[in-house]
């Protein structure tokens, strides 16, 4: 990527580089635009919350707790999901920015990824502070490219789209290449794919550029091509024509369609839609069809921007299987979530050990110092314990099974509050770890002391029988968020070698794996803990699950799969 062109410190227009060297002038969003479109999201997020409460509050009513449970998912959905959704799959684009003309995309221009639309949203949560954008919109104003904290990290860019429909006239070369008029090359002379590719491109760039572009690059080719294929014609133009008239007529109609750019990927995706497995009768086809989509991805992404996503998925895919990325003989597939949870998450986890071990000592330290502290001193716990802390005392207390609807409550609940939480400490590392620190800190305070009053009063044998299924998952889980702010702020503070802009982009991919397995961590927490944890049963069979979730927690995150495998 290239610098910015910048001609005062803070310039709109730079000029990007694309991984094909194609310099592309773009025009950058700023702070007002990138504020109305966030207006235009929340306007509608606000709408289709309100339709889909009253929707589930017709089926079910108000005052039974599946409605309620339901609408807080539907509301955690909105706030967290709403951008990475829409950006990841409608090509950088909100509803709210595609109404202002706007789009992200990565810092080389090229379309934004999954992966960076989830990074650049969970920043979200550390731009927001303390309210309304505060601290998002200030970077836009300072940053040189007009970046959030999370563009920053996630290497993207919001820009404007210009669109200009301009009529061309269409381009006639030469007349039309005539069945009569077809070299009839023999058959160890025939085009090879990688001109035929050539040719294609020679040809679709002439439909834009015109004649005299078209007989300047023909006169500077021709040579190489009439050496080789021993074909001549007066012109160097109707040469590569007639070459190229007879690959088409030749080549299977697989070949045609994707030289002559009807859906490029497609026909690769087919050759890939069995798992990878070519049969020998399809490996022809299938070399054939990776080279016209490597041949056409730069035109696919001027003109259709989907298409060409999806060429690249392809692509991608193609090149592992190339490269032996899949191992020979019978293995169990893995999908991508599968292959998150078992693998890519424990390792980031591992690599990031360090900042785990300091993630538990943050909040484990202080969870123990009041939770001794409250034990023997209500009054110490007086001044800790919030008031809605406080009003949880009771329910300890004097404990009573819930209904199924209240369990589909609590836990649609404990997703809601849990794992916002988790991902906030994961997004707080932006401002160096510190407002990580202080989420651990406050947390280990806040559950230490209650615990610790709890044990006072007599009512700490209930709050074991009620936490003790769900507390491998939901406290290892914050720490792990913990984890995954730390490494943030570890590359803010201490970029070593890097620039600390690179320092961050290369942290974004652990940073989004923590932050992503401590949610899913929560989400099995909440699950238990809504529909399990509040059952009246034996302190036996409470014993006994709390130490199998334990024993789960642990080769999870060993990375016990993983070897198994």
């Amino acid at each position: 990527m290239t610098a910015p062109d910048l001609a005062t410190p803070i310039d709109s227009c730079v000029r990007l580089e694309t991984p094909e060297h194609v310099v592309l002038p773009v025009s950058l969003a700023g702070v007002g635009a990138r504020g109305m479109a966030w207006l235009v999201d929340a306007g509608i997020r606000a709408v289709v919350l309100w339709v889909g409460g009253l929707l589930l509050f017709t089926i079910v009513p108000a005052s039974e707790g599946a409605g309620s449970g339901a609408w807080m998912v539907v509301w955690f959905l909105l706030d967290w999901g709403w951008y990475a959704a829409f950006e990841a799959f409608d090509d950088g684009r909100s509803p709210g920015k595609r109404a202002l003309g706007l789009r992200v995309v990565s810092a080389d221009g090229t379309a934004i990824t999954p992966r960076q639309a989830l990074l650049r949203n969970l920043l979200r949560a550390a731009d927001a502070l303390p309210a309304v954008y505060f601290v998002g919109a200030v970077s836009v104003l300072v940053d040189g490219r007009f970046r959030r904290l999370g563009d920053i990290v996630a290497g993207t860019l919001v820009v404007r789209e210009v669109v200009e429909h301009i009529e061309l006239p269409a381009v006639a070369i030469t007349p039309p290449v005539l069945a009569g008029e077809l070299p009839g090359l023999p058959r160890q002379r025939r085009v090879t794919p990688q001109d035929r590719a050539a040719l294609e491109e020679w040809h679709a760039a002439s439909q834009r550029l015109g004649v005299v572009w078209s007989e300047w690059v023909a006169a500077r080719v021709v040579d190489a091509f009439v050496k080789r294929y021993r074909v001549a014609s007066p012109t160097p133009t109707r040469t590569l024509q007639r070459l190229l008239a007879d690959a088409r007529a030749v080549q299977p109609e697989l070949e045609r369609a994707a030289g002559a750019g009807v859906d490029e990927g497609r026909a690769l995706q087919r050759l890939l839609a069995d798992d990878g497995r070519l049969s020998p009768t399809e490996a022809p086809a299938f070399v054939w069809s990776l080279r016209a989509v490597v041949a056409e991805l730069g035109r696919l992404r001027q003109v259709s921007p989907g298409r060409a996503r999806a060429a690249e998925q392809a692509l991608w895919r193609a090149e592992g299987i190339l490269r032996g990325a899949r191992a020979p003989g019978w293995s169990i597939p893995l999908t991508a979530v599968h292959r998150f949870l078992l693998i890519e998450f424990p390792a980031a986890l591992r690599r990031s050990g360090g900042w785990f071990l300091l993630a538990n000592a943050l909040f484990w330290g202080p969870f123990f110092l009041c939770a001794v502290g409250a034990a023997f001193d209500p009054e110490f716990a007086d001044r800790l314990l919030s008031p809605e802390m406080r009003a949880l005392e009771d329910s300890y207390l004097n404990p009573e099974s819930r209904t199924a609807d209240q369990n589909a409550q609590m836990a649609c609940f404990y997703v809601l509050n849990n794992v916002g939480i988790a991902l906030r400490a994961a997004a707080a590392g932006a401002f160096g770890g510190i407002g990580t620190a202080w989420v651990l800190v406050s947390n280990g305070v806040a559950i230490g002391a209650f615990t610790g009053y709890l044990a006072s009063v007599g009512g700490l044998g209930n709050l074991l029988r009620f936490t003790s299924g769900h507390s491998a998952w939901e406290l290892t889980a914050i720490t792990v968020s913990g984890a995954a702010g730390f490494r943030l702020g570890a590359a803010l503070l201490a970029p070593g070698a890097l620039p600390r802009g690179a320092a961050l982009v290369a942290a974004g991919p652990d940073v989004l794996r923590l932050a992503g397995g401590a949610a899913a961590m929560l989400v099995v927490a909440a699950s238990i803990e809504g529909f399990w944890s509040g059952w009246l049963l034996p302190d036996a069979v409470k014993i006994t699950f709390a130490a199998v979730q334990v024993v789960l927690v642990v080769l999870w995150l060993g990375g016990f799969a993983r070897r198994a495998r």
